[in-house]
């Protein structure tokens, strides 16, 4: 069966509570599969009625009043649960939704504050989407897959969805991909939905690339959804073949709360408007400030380190003010940061937002293309983009014809290309010394010493992690922002392993060349 917008946001709300641990409790005849409503029933005559306080906040909103029966008699197959202190933070549940349908739901990030979820789902999940082909819990995500795969009750049923919010949303993608290799569950696979989650890196595109055209071809792009409303939905690339839509949002009143809502804090589904009759959610449109952070996410996955370390602990903070979930925490944040040209931007004055919107791309990017000559075709197809919605913002504010706004991006475009040959010969040393150095001398034996000295240095970093792990649960919070970056600089990078195999690989191909060559003289 196709669920409804609506009906794929209600599961990933049900993702979010500890469900599993009511029915761990219940007597062992009613632990198969109960339902929805006989879960809130034991949770609330035995002490739990805290577990299930999101479901009861949806059974009692009237806008959810003509899903509430159909709710109420979903029930639980399945919980995945590793989100303890020895696990991963992974939390995936299989939903019988009736008529021979199953929806299976991955939960998003859960608050900082607690230091279990800052390692594993700040550090190890979110953050670690960027430059990376997999995280832990994309990869117990599978485990699950394995679960479903085997188990008794998958045969049972006709259909299967996946759906998540925020870093759920990734993980339903991840399992969507995965899927195509589970017989059981590829063909019963007939939706998939990423409520307002990251994209991927350009790595996991590349590595996946036959396994998204598979489930390209079976679902299209109907079927697979990326909904987007904040700046966490654009973070990092989406996938080929999905459809990328924004959502409408409910907006509040206040300068403060507007720039709040506007910088993130409508990550909530609750921020979500769905149509009565049909579930639909309320489409919208992107503001500048998340297409720009997009631009920036896939920016930063693209460029080397040390620099992509330090916008990536830039992205850190954009994630945490999008998914924090204190007001006025978020509020002596933004209050302390924003000046009076962003407070006017929120309140409305088209003058200075022009100015701001201009000053930001123009001063973010353009600084990146200068001291990044490595990344200079990421930023140049970022500056492009970037300059061409503005040149249309542009032409609405002078009420320019379509015919002028068209002109402008033209001559933007073209002096774009003049900067971009312009840096390349002005910064770029590699562009610069071969141009003037068309024939190379490759001498392997280095190649190799590098490969070796790299090694050591993957396994230094890995017996390094180790011991930063075993901080968390040491430090304070004030000193865990620091942990989480020094964590994020740490580990064994699989970057190193590709340059490894690479050094190595390209010593084997000149060698080999060499002989066939010599072997002809």
């Amino acid at each position: 069966m196709a669920y409804s917008d609506q009906m794929l946001k209600v599961a990933t709300d049900i993702a979010y509570e500890d469900l599993d641990k009511i029915i761990d409790k219940m007597p062992r005849h009613m632990r198969t599969s109960p339902s929805i409503e006989q879960i809130i029933e034991y949770a609330q005559n035995n002490g739990q009625g805290d577990l299930v306080t999101r479901v009861e906040n949806i059974l009692s909103n009237p806008e959810y009043a003509n899903l509430k029966d159909d709710i109420l008699n979903w029930k639980i197959v399945d919980v995945h649960n590793k989100n303890d202190l020895d696990g991963n933070g992974f939390y995936g549940c299989v939903i019988d939704t009736g008529s021979g349908g199953l929806l299976t739901s991955f939960r998003g990030s859960e608050p900082i504050t607690n230091h279990q979820h800052a390692k594993q789902d700040w550090v190890d999940a979110d953050i670690g989407l960027v430059n990376s082909i997999s995280t832990k819990q994309q990869e117990e995500a599978v485990a699950f897959l394995e679960k479903i795969q085997n188990s008794d009750y998958i045969k049972n049923y006709d259909s299967i969805a996946f759906t998540g919010h925020s870093l759920g949303g990734n993980l339903s993608f991840h399992a969507t991909i995965m899927s195509t290799q589970y017989s059981e569950i590829f063909s019963r696979l007939q939706q998939s939905t990423n409520f307002d989650g990251p994209g991927f890196s350009n790595e996991y595109i590349r590595e996946h690339a036959d396994q998204i055209a598979l489930v390209a071809e079976k679902l299209g792009s109907n079927n697979m959804k990326h909904y987007q409303w904040s700046v966490v939905g654009t973070i990092l690339e989406p996938l080929p073949g999905v459809s990328f839509i924004t959502l409408d949002t409910n907006f509040p009143d206040g300068p403060i709360k507007k720039f709040i809502h506007y910088i993130g804090g409508k990550h909530s589904t609750d921020a979500l408007k769905f149509d009565p009759v049909t579930g639909m959610a309320a489409r919208g449109e992107m503001t500048f400030y998340e297409f720009t952070v997009g631009k920036f996410t896939e920016f930063t996955d693209r460029i080397p380190a040390p620099i992509g370390n330090l916008l990536t602990d830039i992205l850190s903070g954009i994630i945490i003010v999008a998914t924090w979930d204190n007001t006025l925490f978020r509020t002596a944040v933004v209050s302390g940061a924003i000046g009076a040209g962003v407070a006017a931007f929120v309140i409305g004055i088209p003058a200075i937002a022009l100015v701001g919107k201009v000053a930001l791309v123009g001063v973010a990017l353009l600084a990146a293309t200068v001291i990044i000559g490595a990344a200079l075709e990421v930023v140049v197809e970022a500056l492009i983009a970037t300059a061409t919605l503005i040149a249309q913002e542009v032409g609405r504010f002078l009420k320019w014809s379509q015919k002028q706004i068209d002109s402008l991006i033209g001559f933007i475009q073209g002096e774009v290309a003049k900067l971009n040959q312009w840096f390349k010969q002005t910064f770029n040393a590699g562009y610069k010394y071969a141009t003037a150095n068309p024939v190379v001398k490759l001498e392997t034996y280095k190649l190799r010493v590098y490969a070796d000295r790299l090694r050591n240095v993957n396994a230094r970093l890995n017996r390094l992690d180790s011991r930063l792990n075993s901080l968390y649960w040491q430090v304070g919070f004030l000193d865990l922002l620091t942990l989480m970056r020094a964590d994020l600089m740490t580990g064994e990078s699989w970057r190193i392993k590709k340059c490894i195999n690479y050094l190595e690989d390209t010593a084997n191909d000149f060698e080999a060349v060499e002989k066939r060559i010599m072997s002809q003289l």
